[in-house]
């Protein structure tokens, strides 16, 4: 077998006991195929090597309510899962664990794992069976095809099931820890006088009707100023060019702010994190086909709304592909930051705010 126990993987060898075989053998056996019966073996053995693994770890885990375990799911398709039910980590659900053989080079990811998986495991065999290498794993899966090398190690796993993730769509049906808090509880547990206020939360400050028409016709001039509301929803819900979405959605909210189409913001504050008044703002709208738009504002709670110079607002895909940063001036000091995306369905991303030696860090899946 390939050594890969002294590379940056680190990985891990994991004996298999007659048992395991004699579970495995179990499932394969029914299979109406030579090939079938040989892809159950292995997987079923690539499943007892992770659970194994996540035994001596302290990780449970529960084969019975895998996929695997079931014979339909073998007559379907080609799964190698098990089920992760241990409630101190922060990913709980299937993890893949895909079996290769020595002489592979590159990983084959059937088309049917490539949903309802919390990650991907990879355990390699030799001839034998005597024992699995866990060489490494992937949190996601872009391509049918995966090389060896492209494979994270098995620390970055570990780290990877205990990060804690806010579920944005649990803020959509009204589901929030108690760190992150609505625009009012801010206000009121900051105690912010109302020049603070309507500087960091428009929202709270009406316009005058001329000036609000002004705003409306700007953004569209086909817009009905009888029914602007309708007109508003309409773009929301239908334009491609994001400014004009996020113009919209604010003079959505200056109309009516609990209009659903608006979206949720909640925020929190991070003295306690970085040593300095801040808060940490996230709006979250639901767009079409599976698509959240996402727009992340740092402000400071001082007096003056101002930020101090270099702090960091980074955006990571996962926990570590850095994909934008932003960096607070100091001529002249900045009164926010701000950073706008969109994110589909399943998608995981990691927001960090860096000032001085202090960090703070949160890890979200849409």
């Amino acid at each position: 077998m390939t050594d890969f126990t002294n590379n940056s993987l680190q990985s891990v060898t994991i004996p298999l006991t007659q048992s395991d075989h004699n579970i495995a053998l179990k499932f394969a056996k029914p299979q109406t195929s030579k090939s079938k019966q040989q892809q159950v073996y292995v997987n079923v053995l690539s499943v007892l090597v992770v659970k194994h693994y996540l035994e001596i770890l302290g990780i449970k885990s529960d084969f019975n309510k895998s996929y695997v375990s079931q014979d339909f799911y073998h007559l379907t398709g080609d799964i190698a899962d098990l089920k992760l039910t241990d409630s101190h980590l922060g990913k709980q659900g299937h993890l893949e664990c895909r079996p290769l053989m020595k002489e592979d080079n590159n990983i084959h990811i059937p088309v049917d794992v490539s949903q309802d998986r919390i990650g991907y495991i990879f355990v390699q065999f030799d001839d034998y069976y005597r024992e699995g290498l866990i060489l490494g794993f992937l949190p996601t899966i872009a391509q049918e095809i995966i090389p060896i090398h492209q494979l994270q190690s098995l620390p970055q796993f570990l780290e990877f099931l205990y990060i804690k993730s806010v579920k944005l769509r649990d803020w959509f049906e009204h589901q929030f820890s108690d760190s992150w808090l609505s625009l009012e509880e801010t206000i009121k547990l900051a105690q912010l006088q109302p020049q603070i206020t309507f500087q960091l939360f428009p929202v709270f400050r009406s316009l005058p009707i001329n000036g609000l028409q002004k705003q409306l016709k700007k953004l569209d001039n086909n817009i009905n100023l009888d029914q602007p509301i309708n007109g508003l929803v309409k773009i929301i819900k239908t334009t491609d060019n994001e400014k004009m979405f996020w113009d919209a959605v604010a003079l959505l909210r200056l109309l009516e702010p609990s209009h659903p189409d608006i979206g949720i913001i909640r925020i929190k504050q991070l003295t306690n994190y970085l040593e300095s008044p801040l808060i940490l703002m996230i709006h979250v709208v639901e767009k079409q086909s599976q698509t959240i738009a996402i727009a992340l504002q740092v402000n400071s709670l001082t007096a003056d709304n101002k930020l101090r110079p270099h702090l960091t607002l980074s955006l990571f895909e996962g926990s570590d592909q850095l994909l934008k940063e932003i960096v607070t001036h100091s001529q002249p000091l900045d009164m926010n930051i701000k950073l706008k995306f969109n994110a589909v369905l399943g998608e995981e991303f990691t927001v960090k705010l860096t000032l001085g030696d202090k960090v703070f860090s949160e890890h979200f899946m849409v």
